[in-house]
């Protein structure tokens, strides 16, 4: 999927506070790491969230407008990269002892992917798949619109693959509400383009003055949170 730069300055501008709390529960409680890859980082928030954790991490964005508004978030454990998979394991084997994909695994071949990390991965990591599905059917309804259906699948894992002598959590789900500004929520509207072209052909503030008009200042929201974590032990 190409995001061009209209959906990178949506993401970059607000997307849901939920990546570090999706973490905390999916990674070992005060589990540090020495170094740590996160595969398909978009703007960098999914990153961000693990630089608490790991002394090293490399968000890794093939789309170039993503991974400008990502450098925008470059600090001294943290750095970007728009290298495919293929060369970071070219360069950097048995390097990694944790791996994430924040919502970016759908748009991957898993197969190859996984054959890729096999390369990468330290003797003893854990590969973390997460995603959120954050409930706007309300939104919509008050809106006056109903949503294009899609394929997407926040679902996505590695249980298809042979994962030989990695253990793994199985499928994990949990809720979170968040609350949000009238203008987060229009940014988060304005992420998906295909919303973007049924809801905003005017001008960004004055699709936020539409929000606080027919929703309000704020909005409380729900999302639906998934995780599936894989780890090799040491041999």
């Amino acid at each position: 999927m190409a995001y061009g730069s209209s959906t990178a300055q949506h993401y970059a501008a607000y997307r849901p506070p939920l990546h570090q709390l999706i973490l905390e529960r999916a990674l070992p409680a005060g589990q540090q790491y020495t170094a740590a890859l996160d595969i398909g980082c978009g703007v960098g928030h999914s990153s961000l969230a693990l630089a608490s954790r790991a002394v090293q991490v490399l968000g890794q964005e093939v789309s170039q407008d993503m991974l400008r508004q990502a450098e925008r978030h470059v600090r001294a454990n943290l750095r970007f990269t728009g290298q495919s998979l293929a060369e970071i394991a070219s360069i950097h084997q048995g390097t990694f002892d944790l791996v994430t994909f924040a919502g970016s695994l759908f748009y991957q071949d898993s197969t190859e992917v996984w054959r890729q990390l096999q390369k990468l991965a330290a003797s003893q990591v854990h590969i973390c798949v997460y995603d959120f599905d954050v409930d706007l059917s309300q939104i919509f309804h008050q809106l006056g619109v109903r949503p294009p259906a899609g394929d997407y699948d926040h679902r996505r894992n590695f249980d298809d693959q042979d994962l030989g002598a990695f253990g793994q959590s199985g499928l994990k789900e949990f809720t979170q509400r968040f609350s949000c500004t009238a203008q987060e929520l229009a940014h988060l509207l304005c992420s998906v383009e295909e919303w973007r072209e049924l809801l905003a052909p005017k001008a960004f503030d004055a699709f936020t003055d539409r929000i606080r008009r027919e929703i309000g200042e704020s909005a409380e929201l729900e999302a639906r949170c998934f995780y599936s974590v894989y780890h090799r032990p040491t041999e």
